[in-house]
């Protein structure tokens, strides 16, 4: 499905695809940049309530500073009340937002990662039904900890996919 007919899909039903610079993310506050150059795309779907506190599903494009056809995917959110849950579109949204966000990608780059925590098995399982391949399991520093509180004291798993 190419993403205009996702975005007339969606608005059918009142809900409405943004697919934005990063630096004109009004949702970077409630959930923080993965890297503070900004330098990317979010990809924001919200409902027709301007006032509401968090986006429905939300995922952000980082370029790589060393090469321009590598980025990481990361701030892969969907709201509680969504999680699990099919779209209007029959898709469950981490599903939908995750395939947009490979559409938005490929329009600029060739290889795409993401990582997760290793305990974080729904992300696995999502990763993988898009066919991204683990390339290694990494316990972390305690600066990326700190950085990153929600992580816990888990590993990390990476992901690529070429794309």
């Amino acid at each position: 499905m190419s993403i205009l007919n996702i975005t007339d899909g969606l608005s059918q039903h009142n809900f409405y695809l943004d697919i934005i610079n990063i630096y004109n993310d009004v949702y970077k506050n409630e959930i923080p940049l993965s890297h503070e150059d900004g330098k990317g795309t979010s990809i924001i779907i919200r409902n027709n309530d301007n006032n509401q506190d968090l986006p429905i599903a939300l995922l952000r494009i980082y370029r790589s500073t060393d090469s321009n056809d590598i980025g990481e995917i990361a701030d892969v959110y969907v709201n509680e009340e969504f999680r699990g849950k099919l779209s209007p579109l029959g898709i469950k949204w981490s599903h939908l937002i995750l395939d947009i966000g490979l559409k938005e990608a490929k329009k600029k780059l060739n290889i795409i990662w993401l990582w997760t925590t290793e305990d974080n098995f729904p992300a696995i399982k999502l990763y993988k039904f898009f066919k991204f391949k683990e390339f290694k399991n990494l316990k972390l520093s305690e600066t990326i900890k700190a950085k990153h509180r929600w992580i816990g004291e888990g590993n990390i798993v990476f992901f690529i996919k070429e794309i």
